[in-house]
């Protein structure tokens, strides 16, 4: 069994595609970063999309690390050895092996779904699982639609109302369904970065305020964050033309 010291571990896990994990994992570790924790993001995903975001990054950055199939483990250790504050666990898709494997390694997990049918029905057997292990977790929605005039779509409001239902913690925040995170993922940053003030900024700050009470770390900040300067290289070629014309298109 592994000792560890001080460090920090998050698991965002779901076994539905495209929920929005490595979104989750890549914010999270770039607030964390530049509020002055070291970070580390383990990739265990075989696409490494976590990886190819640190390649398009140029600002300083959490050290994302891909992890391979049975290393998690030692790769813990290892990280924990080397004096880091957080590590983030961006799991794969459909590998419930892993999935239970960066649970039970993780001080939190972290269950990413979308307010679809389709995706609360894959999360039926690792509910079951989590709960049964007690181990430490909770909900998190991703991709929500926005909030008209005050008030939640019914789609969101369902959605809640299964989740409660699975008997595990639902975050009192979530992520919109908004072009900031694919944008500012496109560029190696977070949307907070790319978009500060922004609607997306403010749920980062939300969600990374909540995680960091339910692992007990001080979510204020440690040092400013850095300004991050956008040269021509950090736009992406797809959205470019857009924000020439709206530079605030993407801010939420």
């Amino acid at each position: 069994m592994w000792i560890l010291k001080t460090m920090k571990t998050i698991a965002f896990i779901s076994n539905k595609g495209g929920t929005g994990k490595t979104t989750l994992s890549v914010n999270m570790a770039a607030t964390a970063h530049n509020l002055g924790y070291q970070t580390m993001i383990g990739d265990l995903d075989p696409q490494r999309s976590s990886v190819d975001w640190a390649r398009g990054r140029e600002a300083d950055g959490p050290a994302v690390t891909p992890f391979k199939r049975g290393s998690l483990f030692p790769a813990q250790f290892a990280a924990d050895r080397a004096g880091l504050d957080l590590l983030i666990l961006d799991t794969p898709s459909a590998s419930p092996e892993i999935s239970l494997q960066a649970a039970k390694a993780a001080d939190l997990s972290v269950l990413v779904s979308r307010p679809t049918v389709m995706d609360l029905r894959t999360m039926t057997d690792m509910v079951t699982t989590l709960k049964s292990l007690k181990l430490k977790s909770v909900i998190l929605l991703n991709q929500a639609p926005s909030q008209r005039n005050g008030r939640e779509p019914t789609l969101v409001k369902e959605a809640i109302d299964i989740l409660i239902g699975f008997g595990l913690p639902v975050a009192p925040c979530c992520f919109r369904s908004r072009t900031a995170f694919q944008a500012s993922i496109s560029c190696g940053l977070s949307a907070a970065e790319q978009f500060p003030g922004s609607a997306a900024a403010r749920e980062i700050e939300d969600v990374w305020a909540h995680l960091a009470d339910q692992l007990a770390l001080n979510p204020s900040l440690k040092t400013q964050s850095p300004k991050i300067e956008r040269s021509e290289r950090l736009q992406s070629i797809w959205y470019r033309p857009r924000m020439q014309v709206d530079p605030q298109a993407l801010a939420g």
